[in-house]
């Protein structure tokens, strides 16, 4: 996972680098400039449990979540390439249960990404785009064993998780500084072992191992305004 989340933590500064080369060849348009918004949607969460030499468990949950957004774009005729940060709340749980009566609960309350993005603008006020980055959430498992050896055991794990987004969407201008988008992301939380000490087996410790793995699928619509100073009228193009 710490792999794949520095693939795309690189291709996401390779895309700025070359925003930033590019800057003083590209004029104004529709999509420059920076901006701040909101947005709001579904999101639904998908945990697996797997436990060693148990069969798996997989359990979902779905639900609102509310965030606001900050980034900045640079045109280039009909490109558009910029950064965009987020931060969403959202209070999703799932949770699986084996035969023995032993459950898994994943929950997550906070879900945040920072993400390249790279449009194509199909016309002067349409742009469809895709966008990739890192994300974070804040994540909680919790395990409850009600009939382990030596009597009731739970344990609680919280972390803020950490792996990757991809994802793609179409926004529009609106009054030279408002935008409208709708868009979809899949993030990949990465997975996390844990073990487990249980007393009671025969009078001594003994281990439980559980792999967990999460992710997240969000569909939100989100209003944006440009700040900063007047943008000079955009030229149609061509």
């Amino acid at each position: 996972m710490m792999k794949e989340t520095g693939v795309v933590a690189a291709a996401v500064v390779s895309l700025l680098w070359s925003s930033a080369a590019l800057a003083d060849r590209c004029h104004s348009g529709a999509f420059n400039g920076v901006y701040i918004g909101a947005s709001v949607g579904y999101a639904g969460l998908d945990s697996g449990q797997h436990p060693r030499d148990e069969p798996s468990l997989s359990s979902d949950d779905g639900g609102v979540i509310v965030g606001g957004h900050v980034g900045y774009n640079m045109q280039c005729g009909r490109v558009v390439v910029g950064i965009e940060g987020d931060l969403s709340y959202l209070d999703l749980e799932t949770r699986a249960t084996q035969p023995d009566q032993t459950s898994y609960t994943t929950t997550v309350d906070t879900l945040g990404t920072l993400r390249g993005r790279l449009g194509i603008a199909v016309h002067d006020t349409m742009m469809i785009y895709a966008t990739a980055g890192i994300a974070w959430a804040d994540r909680t498992h919790h395990l409850v064993a009600p009939n382990a050896p030596g009597g009731l055991f739970e344990q609680s794990d919280s972390d803020w998780a950490t792996g990757w987004v991809v994802g793609g969407g179409v926004e529009f201008l609106r009054h030279d500084r408002w935008t409208l988008r709708a868009e979809v992301l899949w993030a990949d939380l990465g997975d996390e072992s844990r073990t487990y000490v249980v007393t009671g087996c025969g009078g001594v410790p003994c281990e439980a191992h559980a792999k967990w793995d999460d992710e997240v699928l969000t569909a939100r619509v989100g209003l944006s305004m440009k700040i900063g100073g007047h943008e000079p009228r955009y030229e149609p193009l061509k």
